[in-house]
């Protein structure tokens, strides 16, 4: 299995698809498996921040417990100047490792995390090699899609040509659909939680109601913004909240 993911741990973003990380890991138990975790290109220039300078940082190739990753670069542009052709950089960028990898490892499944750019490359691989593909999407689809028509129009056309298209939960799914239609060969799988390190403690715990806990990156589509606007309501209105 040839897995596609730009969200995949590595030797500076070591906890980038931490999730991505623990299904190869399985999956390894059960077949063979190789990633291509593509990330961006850093151009030797003077003046630019530390944040994307480390990605020069980056192994192109290492091993993680048994399984091969490759992190090939690939030219993004600031902010979302490129997303709309993100799909095409992507391939570009990674079809020399593909066709290397082919040689000696020739995949019969391709499995695409998050449907564009990851899963829109996938299909194309799968057309390319005449295998099946998987997407996973761990994102929902609104309202981010409505932005990008060309975007949606890929994703909407990689989802239909995947052999499986998997959200992580009910409500990715009704934001697939509500674009895509109705695909027999979407199914919802949530994702897995390793249960030897993370535990509930002996007899539960009690909950507390006047707490907010958030876990996760701090990016716009997370909504954090509309959480701290929440937080203020909810204090203007006399309650006691605190949230971390």
């Amino acid at each position: 299995m040839l897995v596609l993911s730009r969200s995949y741990p590595n030797n500076i973003t070591e906890l980038l698809g931490l999730w991505v990380q623990g299904l190869v890991q399985q999956s390894a138990q059960f077949c063979e498996v190789k990633v291509i975790s593509p990330v961006p290109y850093c151009p030797p220039l003077p003046r630019i921040s530390e944040n994307y300078s480390r990605f020069r940082r980056v192994a192109r190739r290492r091993w993680d417990d048994g399984v091969e990753v490759l992190h090939p670069r690939f030219l993004v542009g600031p902010g979302y100047s490129t997303h709309s052709i993100e799909w095409l950089l992507y391939d570009a960028a990674i079809r020399r490792s593909v066709a290397s990898i082919r040689r000696d490892f020739p995949f019969e499944l391709v499995h695409a995390h998050f449907t564009y750019p990851d899963g829109v490359v996938a299909a194309r691989l799968g057309r390319r090699y005449g295998v099946p593909v998987v997407i996973t999407e761990q994102n929902p689809w609104r309202p981010w899609m409505d932005l990008y028509p060309s975007v949606r129009r890929r994703a909407i056309s990689a989802a239909r040509q995947s052999s499986a298209q998997i959200a992580i939960s009910r409500a990715v799914r009704e934001s697939i659909e509500s674009y895509a239609g109705h695909l027999p060969q979407l199914t919802v799988i949530p994702d897995g939680v390793d249960g030897s390190v993370f535990r509930l403690p002996e007899g539960g715990a009690d909950r507390s109601r006047e707490q907010i806990l958030f876990v996760g990156a701090i990016r716009p589509v997370k909504g954090v913004d509309v959480l701290l606007q929440a937080v203020r309501v909810l204090a203007s209105r006399g309650r006691n909240v605190t949230w971390c």
